[in-house]
């Protein structure tokens, strides 16, 4: 009895750590905890609304333009521009982005870039010079 609960606390405390957040600015990716009240975060890929459902069994919805991005299960961040979920892959001098697109059959990962974390994303690092 004393391994299965052990086992089933061990399942369930890496997701309660990690904790799933919804960002309204940039700055708060970089917090260390998270809100560990978010069961899941559900975005819509072609709507205007993000659900997020709670572990007490309420849902809301909320408009994409009014966040930053948030935060999945793995720790994982996404930015939203303009109804678009990007996934932040690095945060140094040039933001850097991947996002998918679904093209012929298959989803394609194409890549994307920003001066910081947030200014205006491009697809070509060409770009980031015209932007000023």
């Amino acid at each position: 009895m004393k391994s299965i609960c052990f086992t089933v606390l061990m399942a369930i405390l890496p997701s309660l750590l990690i904790g799933q957040r919804i960002l309204r600015y940039s700055n708060e990716s970089k917090r260390a905890t998270g809100d560990t009240l978010i069961e899941k975060i559900t975005p819509q890929r072609y709507g205007r609304y993000v659900r997020i459902r709670y572990y007490d069994g309420s849902k809301q919805k909320l408009f994409k333009d009014s966040l930053w991005g948030y935060i999945d299960k793995k720790g994982t961040v996404y930015r939203i521009y303009r109804r678009e979920h990007y996934k932040v892959l690095e945060t140094d001098e040039i933001g850097k982005y991947a996002y998918k697109k679904y093209v012929g059959k298959a989803w394609r990962t194409y890549p994307a870039y920003s001066k910081n974390l947030d200014s205006r994303i491009v697809n070509r690092k060409k770009k980031l010079q015209k932007l000023d």
